[in-house]
């Protein structure tokens, strides 16, 4: 077998961008012998878990033809498909839509042996004709790319009747209106979303921290609460604007009805979890406002020193920016009603760059460089100071233009601090002033 080496993943598809195509096959005349259920779904991709515990993804499109008839063209182009333990998510777009006889179903089949971390995946007939020959299916299998697994294209789809495991679970994600499907785990309820908690370990909490809060570390074995508020849900509660913490550390939910007071000890034992499914109207002011489906993000403002903190409520969104608005936003996951998200394990951090959205690395990446427009407007005296979520102490001048009417400015210095820019010197006449900022931060866009 010739397996893929691991690569890393586009950060989404938003602007129509495919990355480069690992491998391809197509597999001609494909059609069920018999009406069984067995017989009706195909494997063709081989996925090889890095760990039972690790999240994975990979990115797969379908091309289904008929050449009897050739408008019955399907295409499925993946967007995502990426599971943890066995809880599993696809997301996709169609095009060419083809009519009863095309393919519908994406099916997976995972092992109920956690020590095996082999996992299938293919497609399935729900549709006219499945068993006809003169319907059989030409399909074309495209392999994007995949991460923390390894990963094959079969040089003949396996019916599920020909699969040898005798240990293992079929799920069938259905091709359905919103291009989004989501499974939950085997083994917990679909709310517990492949529960995952840290044992062995216990932090201080350098605030009090209530019941089913979402926890930041800010020190080597300190946790903090995103607000001080006791177990409540409604939309009023102050929010811990002024706690910086590393973004790159994670994000914890606190598991538990027992307050942990302010210096007092949390035991991690079966309370701080890095996976699950959480309330979050104990963490964020977000009420029954979020839109099943779609990720929830914590809306930052990084400092000078690599750290962030909260931005001004609301603190959360569950879109990101369009252009350049110096905001960090950490994942929080995907959120599965008007108030529950499935937390993830791994809570990676995006910004706009001015040109798109890009996803910050850890510090210890190369350098890369994040720009800043301020407009100061039409100002007609000086000193001057404007606060502008992004900008640190750290940052540079670039540029700097005037409006027209032009004012007389001598002596102008430009001083710039977490979260604000003030301009002194002296001004004669009103001009509008706009300063373009940058630093090099210790992190990769990609």
């Amino acid at each position: 077998m010739n397996y893929i080496s691991k690569i890393e993943l586009p950060d989404g598809n938003q602007y129509g961008l495919r990355p480069s195509l690992l491998d391809q096959k197509t597999y001609t005349g494909v059609y069920s012998p018999s009406t069984a259920t067995g017989d009706q779904r195909f494997f063709c991709v081989k996925i090889a878990r890095q760990s039972y515990l690790i999240p994975w993804r990979v990115l797969v499109d379908f091309e289904f033809t008929v050449p009897n008839h050739p408008e019955y063209a399907y295409t499925i182009i993946g967007e995502d498909y990426c599971g943890f333990k066995s809880a599993l998510k696809s997301k996709y777009t169609k095009v060419n839509h083809g009519d009863l006889v095309a393919c519908r179903y994406t099916v997976t089949a995972y092992p109920n042996d956690t020590a095996d971390n082999v996992v299938y995946m293919g497609f399935a007939w729900n549709a006219n004709n499945y068993n006809v020959a003169g319907y059989a299916r030409d399909v074309t299998v495209r392999l994007i790319g995949c991460e923390n697994c390894e990963a094959e294209l079969l040089d003949a789809p396996m019916r599920q009747t020909e699969m040898t495991a005798s240990n293992y679970t079929i799920v069938a994600l259905d091709d359905n209106a919103t291009g989004f499907n989501e499974t939950g785990d085997a083994n917990t309820t679909y709310s517990a979303f492949a529960t995952l908690y840290h044992g062995g370990l216990a932090y201080t909490a350098d605030s009090a921290v209530y019941r089913y809060q979402l926890l930041v570390r800010t020190g080597t074995a300190t946790m903090s609460p995103l607000n001080n508020v006791s177990n409540r849900t409604g939309t009023n509660k102050t929010m811990r604007t002024d706690v910086a913490f590393d973004p790159f550390d994670g994000l914890y939910y606190y598991n538990s009805t027992t307050t942990a007071a302010a210096a007092g000890s949390i035991s991690a034992s079966a309370t701080l979890y890095s996976a699950a499914g959480i309330d979050l109207r104990y963490s964020i002011n977000c009420g029954s406002t979020l839109t099943a489906r779609k990720p929830v993000y914590l809306k930052t403002i990084p400092q000078s020193d690599g750290t962030v903190k909260l931005a001004a409520d609301p603190c959360w969104t569950q879109d990101l920016p369009t252009q350049s608005d110096g905001y960090w936003y950490i994942l929080i996951g995907m959120a599965y009603s008007a108030y529950q998200a499935n937390l993830y394990p791994e809570n990676p951090i995006y910004y706009h760059n001015g040109i798109s959205v890009c996803r910050l690395r850890s510090p210890e990446d190369t350098a890369g460089v994040i720009a800043l427009t301020v407009d100061f407007g039409a100002i007609s005296s000086l000193p001057i100071t404007k606060s502008v979520p992004g900008v640190t102490a750290d940052m540079t001048v670039d540029t700097w233009e005037l409006g027209w009417p032009r004012a007389f400015i001598s002596n102008l210095t430009v001083t710039t601090a977490d979260g604000s820019v003030t301009l002194s010197g002296t001004m004669a006449g009103s001009s509008t002033v706009i300063l373009k900022l940058s630093r090099s931060q210790s992190v990769t866009a990609t």
